[in-house]
């Protein structure tokens, strides 16, 4: 648990710099599954989640969701990175923002009501 944990905590501080770099779309684009066991998703958004509560500067939702996005990938684990927003309440900010992880069938990894009105940026296709 604590290799798992270690990981999250490193893949947030490459995540935070990646998506931040003219070579982002290479850390975004997925990669093939490694020859690793089988891991239990909600075991690694756990400990990816208590990582980000003990880092160095506070995980933003894209950070956070793009490392379970490669983590997930890198376990075989077929995932689905999602960008979203909603109308604010506020006039002063037209917009709110928020990226999620879903499995292909369209369920986010962790089903919170609060996250149900944003519309995804790049849909999936579903039948």
């Amino acid at each position: 648990m604590i290799f798992l944990w270690a990981r999250c905590w490193w893949e947030l501080a490459v995540s935070a710099l990646a998506i931040r770099s003219p070579w982002r779309w290479a850390y975004l684009t997925p990669r093939l599954a490694s020859r690793r066991a089988p891991c239990n998703a909600e075991r690694v958004g756990r400990a990816l989640w208590s990582a980000s509560l003990h880092h160095s500067k506070p995980i933003t939702c894209l950070e956070y969701a793009a490392a379970l996005h490669r983590l997930l990938k890198r376990r075989g684990i077929d995932c689905v990175l999602r960008i979203g927003v909603r109308p604010h309440s506020d006039q002063s900010r037209p917009v709110d923002a928020h990226a999620w992880v879903e499995f292909p069938d369209g369920t986010p990894l962790w089903d919170l009501e609060r996250w149900a009105d944003y519309l995804p940026l790049n849909p999936s296709r579903r039948a």
